[in-house]
């Protein structure tokens, strides 16, 4: 039985046939996998290349085991070289834009490519924001808190401290490190 974080996965998985669960129906799931965009020494990543940041975080929040598999051009050394996706209600985006603007970073409205204008949207119908963080000079908990405090922000895709374990693949085959899951309460 697998649960999916986006609806493209979700028919990816049908297509094959695989039994797919809907997520708003567990409360728990025993193990999460999926990738990132970026992922840092401290096992700290960056999720929402495909939009689905919110989605992946509740899964990834709700697993007891989550795993990241990245091949090794993805490890990085500071998390904020790469662009930060935001989620955030289409109601609130130019108020969102300007208050992380205020911040002193830049937003960047993602738009859609290969013939379709606007925006991309989630799955949860939110628009993406990516954010040029390089020039935040604390920690990214921090950041990830700053940002979660402005009206219309769904969520950020820092995965601060989320993963057990990580798999990153190169010429040399697979790495494993440890994450840096931190101990939940009822953990």
């Amino acid at each position: 039985m697998f649960v999916a974080s986006s609806m493209d996965t979700a028919l990816k998985l049908k297509g094959r046939g695989a039994k797919v669960m809907d997520a708003s129906a567990l409360d728990s799931l025993d193990i999460y996998i999926d990738g990132a965009d970026a992922v840092d020494w401290e096992g700290n990543a960056i999720k929402g290349g495909g939009a689905a940041l919110f989605r992946e975080k509740v899964l990834a929040s709700m697993s007891k085991f989550f795993t990241i598999i990245i091949d090794e051009e993805k490890l990085v050394k500071d998390l904020r070289e790469r662009p930060l996706p935001v989620e955030v209600d289409p109601f609130a985006l130019s108020f969102v834009v300007r208050k992380i603007e205020e911040l002193g970073m830049s937003a960047f409205i993602r738009q859609a490519k290969e013939g379709k204008q606007g925006p991309i949207f989630s799955d949860s119908c939110r628009v993406i924001v990516d954010v040029d963080i390089r020039n935040w000079g604390e920690d990214l908990e921090k950041l990830d808190a700053e940002l979660k405090r402005i009206p219309g922000i769904l969520e950020t895709g820092l995965f601060i401290g989320m993963a057990d374990v990580i798999l990153i693949g190169g010429e040399g085959g697979i790495a494993r490190r440890p994450g840096g899951r931190r101990v939940r309460k009822g953990s």
